[in-house]
């Protein structure tokens, strides 16, 4: 899902002349406004489990609370979805320094 949402969102803005930062840039910028979770490291992109028709898949994701994206009224008439936050450390993970 990431970067691959972020490269379409960016291709979309830029049909406008609007230019999203880099992706670092951007998924900092969202974790210090607290509009995605992240990490002990301050990582906000996490890796996921989660069942697909033909077998469990693995995607690098944004998560974002329930409530900055669905409207209350309408999240019951959702369908329930479920997976799993990959907690194993990366290999390359260092300590995000905010500033």
């Amino acid at each position: 899902m990431v970067p691959v949402a972020v490269a379409q969102a960016r291709d979309r803005l830029m049909a406008k002349q609007m230019k999203l930062p880099p992706n670092t840039n951007l998924y900092n910028m969202l974790r210090n406004a607290r509009l995605v979770e992240a990490d002990q490291t301050g990582r906000s992109v996490r890796k996921i489990k989660l069942q697909g028709s033909q077998g469990p898949i693995s995607l690098s994701a944004l998560i974002l609370p329930t409530d900055k994206v669905v409207p209350k009224p309408i999240l019951s008439t959702l369908p329930t979805t479920h997976f799993e936050i990959d907690t194993e450390p990366a290999p390359e993970a260092t300590p995000v320094v905010e500033g």
